[in-house]
């Protein structure tokens, strides 16, 4: 009887490691997004495709007061800009400030390795958010969760994996009853959007996998500290 802990097989492919990174992260991490609004002064986070001649509409204004950590420095949240971080009080989770903008969703036809579902490119805005700087880490899950369902128990640093879309979502709820903060999963638009970076590559930050992602070939077919990045 096979070994039903032996890895997928679509480990030993780029395609395949790029696929289960991307899932890992929309899982959850290095993409919770958190957002900090406050009465008559933050907009709602505002998601949607923008045809000819349209234009992105105000959101009204959000009705929710988010207290804010003791630790400082602290970004003014009121007037929050390109680069800014903030630190989870329970967590240490660092999250990132992307400002507002505009780009080109989805890839060309003729894009290798292309899904059928990643197109027409298309015009999309999105508002200002806050997303998670990092994979979420081993360590960090266990703080909020008290276990750690992860394969590859490497370390606290390492990514946290094997964990359900489900599982994400006990574990938003638990650290925004915990932090007193409002924490969800970036929609699609928001993750492409920060994961381009105003750039048009064929991956995260360029067009070389070896040089912005681990995947079998370059990783020893295992994860890599939360960060830490291919040389």
């Amino acid at each position: 009887m096979p070994d039903e802990r032996q890895r997928p097989s679509f480990w030993e492919t780029i395609p395949g490691i790029i696929t289960a990174i991307g899932t890992l992260i929309m899982a959850v991490a290095a993409l919770i997004t958190a957002l900090y609004t406050a009465r008559k002064s933050t907009q709602e986070e505002i998601v949607r495709a923008v045809g000819p001649g349209e234009s992105i509409e105000a959101a009204p204004a959000a009705s929710q007061v988010i207290s804010q950590p003791v630790s400082a420095p602290e970004p003014d949240f009121s007037k929050p800009k390109q680069g800014d971080i903030t630190t989870d009080p329970v967590t240490g989770i660092k999250f990132v400030y992307v400002p507002k903008g505009c780009f080109q969703m989805g890839s060309l036809p003729d894009e290798e390795n292309r899904d059928n579902d990643e197109g027409p490119v298309h015009k999309v805005c999105v508002d200002g958010f806050w997303m998670g700087k990092y994979e979420v880490t081993q360590g960090q899950w266990q703080k909020v969760m008290g276990t750690n369902p992860a394969y590859f128990k490497k370390g606290d640093n390492y990514p946290v994996e094997q964990v359900s879309w489900d599982d994400t979502q006990e574990f938003l709820a638990k650290l925004n009853r915990e932090s007193s903060r409002s924490y969800r999963l970036p929609t699609e638009a928001e993750w492409e959007y920060a994961c381009r970076a105003g750039g048009s590559g064929r991956y995260c930050g360029g067009d070389d996998v070896n040089a912005v992602a681990w995947y079998g070939k370059n990783s020893g077919n295992s994860t890599q500290p939360a960060g830490k990045i291919p040389r």
